[in-house]
């Protein structure tokens, strides 16, 4: 039986202006046994400082053992599943992700170990006097691996899948909440969980060599939705305005497109010359050739009132 757990470390970094100087030995920031730990069993409070410890300290952490023992997810999925939640202490989980699984593990509070199979326990050693129960996981090397996998793992009767190791079509999120909601202490799955989160495969093909999973995508979530959208009509394009606005509207804009013209050249179509005089010189010369195409308020300009009423094609703008 072997443990396995990796862990992710940094520097601490001396910063002044401009520089950055690495100072003093590494320092653990994260780490990773069983999958959904940190996600799943271990309250907000405790993440940071769970990133921090080595395993062999697990055991010696009042508030994490709590989380093992008397999970929180079993008491959410009864409260709004109706599932009923195990009866603790949950040796089961400890069993899980403190000692391994055996029939002679371990527990907390000295009783009997809930799941009887010789599976994974560090007990099943030589060495098992020195066991120390700590979350790593933990693999039987000496189970040949399943012609057929089962994506559920040890629950599904599957030995060589998680929690024996983990594979990578293994289903951890379905296996770790029936695990918790008790299917691993009676044997049985839960049967209102079973449609687990209806996610049971990758969505593309492992590859057959090393190092086995599969590329990144190169789509994205906003480029499926956008592929599955209905096509834009033209008459919605830029500016949200229906086939019914155009219809209704499309000589008034046409109109006003062709005065805006006449707005910016003297003598265009749908402006005569008079109007564009009088706009102009509303404006004031001095500014004539720079917001001829503009409306006043723009052009920071705004002719005595007189002028505001006598300006033709004004309201157009």
């Amino acid at each position: 039986m072997i443990g396995i757990w990796s862990d992710t470390e940094r520097y601490s970094m001396k910063l002044a202006p401009g520089t950055a100087t690495r100072t003093g030995d590494p320092v653990q920031v994260s780490r990773l046994g069983n999958p959904l730990v940190n996600e799943v069993v271990l309250p907000a409070g405790l993440k940071d400082a769970f990133n921090g410890l080595t395993p062999n300290k697990d055991a010696t952490i009042r508030e994490v053992v709590a989380r093992v023992t008397d999970p929180e997810l079993p008491k959410l999925l009864e409260a709004i599943y109706g599932v009923p939640a195990p009866e603790g202490p949950r040796n089961d989980l400890v069993e899980i992700f403190l000692t391994g699984i055996a029939k002679g593990a371990p527990t907390l509070d000295g009783s009997p170990a809930p799941i009887q199979a010789d599976l994974n326990s560090h007990v099943l050693n030589v060495d098992k006097d020195q066991i120390q129960p700590a979350e790593m996981l933990r693999l039987n090397t000496s189970i040949k691996p399943a012609e057929k996998a089962d994506r559920l793992g040890v629950l599904a009767g599957d030995l060589q899948g998680f929690p024996n190791g983990r594979r990578l079509g293994d289903d951890v999120i379905d296996i770790s909440i029936q695990a918790v909601a008790g299917a691993a202490q009676t044997g049985k799955l839960v049967d209102a969980l079973a449609a687990g989160d209806k996610v049971d495969t990758n969505d593309v093909e492992f590859s057959p060599q090393f190092p086995y999973v599969a590329l990144p995508s190169a789509v994205t979530a906003a480029d499926a939705v956008a592929a599955a959208a209905p096509p834009v009509s033209e008459g919605t394009a830029g500016g949200g305005r229906g086939p019914r606005f155009v219809r209704r509207h499309g000589r008034l804009g046409h109109r006003r497109r062709r005065q805006h013209r006449g707005h910016r050249g003297a003598g265009a179509a749908g402006v005569g010359q008079q109007q564009l005089d009088r706009r102009r010189s509303a404006v004031g010369s001095g500014r004539r050739g720079r917001c001829g195409g503009l409306r006043r308020a723009q052009c920071g300009v705004v002719p005595p009132s007189s002028q505001r009423r006598g300006s033709a094609g004004g309201r157009h703008h």
